[in-house]
């Protein structure tokens, strides 16, 4: 009886070894691109850089090499609330010319939604290339 059980408890530990084994692959865990665009923002008006519903795991690249010396660019980035109402996440003015012009815009969560929006306070119209890749939540 007792070998019977011993095979027993070492078929059962191999099987649980085996299972820790198996790579685990997750839909949706890497990154896709969403959408590779450009937008023209006009002087102190906002131009929608994103506009997505969640739940949803956003990251991407804003090319600024086309600002100039005397340029201001001030980058907005709202949330969703449970409410449905837009609320400010994060504002970043961009001032002149740009030392490292492509910037990576790191994970933004986004329960319910996500908008991004370019404004150019001072200088010319200019267009900005971007590129946003999504992820579902874990």
């Amino acid at each position: 009886m007792s070998n019977f059980i011993e095979r027993y408890v070492r078929k059962i530990a191999a099987e649980e070894i085996a299972k820790t084994r198996r790579p685990k692959i997750v839909k949706d865990h890497y990154p896709i691109l969403m959408t590779e665009d450009s937008v023209k923002p006009e002087i102190d008006q906002e131009a929608i850089l994103l506009d997505v519903e969640g739940p949803v795991v956003i990251k991407g690249y804003l090319d600024l090499s086309r600002l100039t010396p005397g340029d201001t660019l001030e980058l907005r980035t709202f949330l969703k609330s449970s409410s449905g109402e837009w609320v400010g996440y994060d504002h970043i003015k961009l001032l002149g010319q740009q030392p490292d012009p492509m910037i990576f815009i790191p994970d933004i969560i986004a329960h319910r939604g996500c908008k991004i929006v370019a404004k150019l306070t001072s200088g010319y119209s200019k267009t900005l290339f971007y590129q946003w890749f999504k992820t579902r939540p874990q």
